[in-house]
Protein backbone atom coordinates (compact mmCIF):
# COMPACT_ATOMS: atom_id res chain seq x y z
CA UNK A 1 0.00 0.00 0.00
CA UNK A 2 1.19 3.34 -0.58
CA UNK A 3 -0.67 6.27 1.33
CA UNK A 4 -0.83 10.24 0.83
CA UNK A 5 -3.04 12.31 2.87
CA UNK A 6 -3.55 15.69 1.63
CA UNK A 7 -6.15 18.69 2.43
CA UNK A 8 -8.87 19.18 0.30
CA UNK A 9 -8.34 22.41 -1.69
CA UNK A 10 -12.43 22.96 -1.79
CA UNK A 11 -14.54 23.79 1.22
CA UNK A 12 -15.22 21.24 3.58
CA UNK A 13 -19.44 20.43 4.87
CA UNK A 14 -18.36 22.89 7.60
CA UNK A 15 -17.27 25.43 5.41
CA UNK A 16 -13.70 25.60 6.21
CA UNK A 17 -10.77 25.06 3.28
CA UNK A 18 -7.07 24.11 3.37
CA UNK A 19 -4.67 27.30 1.98
CA UNK A 20 -3.16 25.97 0.57
CA UNK A 21 -4.70 22.68 -0.42
CA UNK A 22 -3.51 19.57 -2.14
CA UNK A 23 -0.47 19.04 -0.48
CA UNK A 24 0.96 16.63 1.35
CA UNK A 25 0.21 17.47 5.01
CA UNK A 26 -0.18 15.91 8.65
CA UNK A 27 -1.98 18.08 10.65
CA UNK A 28 -5.49 18.91 9.85
CA UNK A 29 -8.35 21.38 11.76
CA UNK A 30 -11.51 20.39 12.97
CA UNK A 31 -14.02 21.04 10.35
CA UNK A 32 -11.73 20.25 7.49
CA UNK A 33 -11.91 17.83 4.30
CA UNK A 34 -8.93 15.24 4.63
CA UNK A 35 -8.47 13.44 1.59
CA UNK A 36 -6.77 9.78 1.44
CA UNK A 37 -5.03 9.19 -1.54
CA UNK A 38 -3.72 5.20 -1.81
CA UNK A 39 -3.00 2.32 -4.40
CA UNK A 40 -3.30 -1.23 -3.47
CA UNK A 41 -1.46 -4.01 -5.12
CA UNK A 42 -1.84 -8.22 -4.37
CA UNK A 43 1.22 -9.26 -3.51
CA UNK A 44 0.70 -13.30 -4.55
CA UNK A 45 0.12 -11.70 -8.05
CA UNK A 46 1.95 -8.37 -8.24
CA UNK A 47 -0.99 -6.57 -10.06
CA UNK A 48 -2.58 -3.58 -8.79
CA UNK A 49 -5.57 -3.76 -7.39
CA UNK A 50 -8.79 -1.50 -8.93
CA UNK A 51 -12.24 -1.56 -8.85
CA UNK A 52 -12.35 -3.16 -12.56
CA UNK A 53 -11.22 -6.15 -11.11
CA UNK A 54 -13.78 -6.23 -8.52
CA UNK A 55 -11.91 -4.74 -5.83
CA UNK A 56 -13.30 -2.90 -3.04
CA UNK A 57 -11.93 -0.94 0.01
CA UNK A 58 -12.82 1.27 2.18
CA UNK A 59 -11.01 3.79 5.02
CA UNK A 60 -11.79 2.72 9.22
CA UNK A 61 -11.21 5.19 11.70
CA UNK A 62 -11.84 4.75 15.55
CA UNK A 63 -15.06 7.09 15.39
CA UNK A 64 -17.66 6.99 12.66
CA UNK A 65 -18.08 4.56 10.35
CA UNK A 66 -15.99 3.81 7.69
CA UNK A 67 -15.33 5.40 4.24
CA UNK A 68 -15.48 4.23 1.35
CA UNK A 69 -12.81 4.70 -1.51
CA UNK A 70 -13.31 5.09 -4.93
CA UNK A 71 -10.70 4.40 -7.73
CA UNK A 72 -10.47 7.77 -9.74
CA UNK A 73 -8.46 9.91 -11.98
CA UNK A 74 -6.43 12.37 -9.85
CA UNK A 75 -7.24 15.82 -10.74
CA UNK A 76 -9.87 18.80 -10.27
CA UNK A 77 -13.64 17.54 -11.16
CA UNK A 78 -14.41 18.79 -14.80
CA UNK A 79 -10.63 19.85 -15.63
CA UNK A 80 -9.00 16.09 -14.94
CA UNK A 81 -6.08 15.09 -17.83
CA UNK A 82 -6.41 12.28 -20.01
CA UNK A 83 -3.10 11.06 -18.46
CA UNK A 84 -3.74 11.47 -14.74
CA UNK A 85 -3.07 8.88 -13.31
CA UNK A 86 -5.88 6.83 -11.38
CA UNK A 87 -5.84 6.06 -7.19
CA UNK A 88 -8.50 4.89 -4.53
CA UNK A 89 -9.74 7.93 -3.04
CA UNK A 90 -11.45 8.00 0.23
CA UNK A 91 -12.79 11.61 1.73
CA UNK A 92 -13.09 12.32 5.23
CA UNK A 93 -15.14 15.33 6.60
CA UNK A 94 -13.32 15.58 10.20
CA UNK A 95 -16.41 16.56 12.11
CA UNK A 96 -16.12 19.33 14.49
CA UNK A 97 -16.09 17.43 17.40
CA UNK A 98 -13.84 14.72 16.76
CA UNK A 99 -11.03 13.85 19.25
CA UNK A 100 -7.81 16.02 19.01
CA UNK A 101 -4.78 14.18 18.57
CA UNK A 102 -3.91 11.32 16.40
CA UNK A 103 -6.31 9.76 14.17
CA UNK A 104 -5.40 6.00 13.87
CA UNK A 105 -6.92 4.50 10.20
CA UNK A 106 -6.62 1.93 8.57
CA UNK A 107 -7.80 0.08 5.14
CA UNK A 108 -10.36 -2.58 4.65
CA UNK A 109 -9.46 -4.41 1.14
CA UNK A 110 -11.38 -7.10 -0.32
CA UNK A 111 -10.36 -8.84 -3.31
CA UNK A 112 -12.48 -9.28 -6.74
CA UNK A 113 -12.03 -13.17 -5.76
CA UNK A 114 -13.42 -12.42 -2.37
CA UNK A 115 -9.90 -11.75 -0.42
CA UNK A 116 -9.86 -9.85 2.26
CA UNK A 117 -6.98 -7.67 4.41
CA UNK A 118 -6.79 -5.05 6.60
CA UNK A 119 -3.57 -2.79 6.27
CA UNK A 120 -2.28 -0.40 8.79
CA UNK A 121 -0.09 2.29 7.84
CA UNK A 122 3.84 1.34 8.75
CA UNK A 123 4.79 4.18 11.68
CA UNK A 124 8.45 2.95 10.76
CA UNK A 125 10.21 5.55 8.70
CA UNK A 126 8.84 8.42 10.11
CA UNK A 127 5.31 7.90 8.95
CA UNK A 128 2.11 9.26 11.29
CA UNK A 129 -0.59 9.41 11.09
CA UNK A 130 -3.14 12.96 10.34
CA UNK A 131 -3.19 14.62 13.88
CA UNK A 132 -6.21 16.46 14.75
CA UNK A 133 -6.04 20.02 15.95
CA UNK A 134 -7.83 23.46 17.00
Amino acid sequence: MYMETVASASPSQYGLIASPGCVLDSVYKRGMKLVFRFELYDMQSGLRLTDRDGSKAEVSLPIGGPIQAVFNQRGPAGAVPPDAPWTWVAVWQIPPDYPLGPAEYAINVTTGDGRTGVLRPSTSGGAHPPQIVD
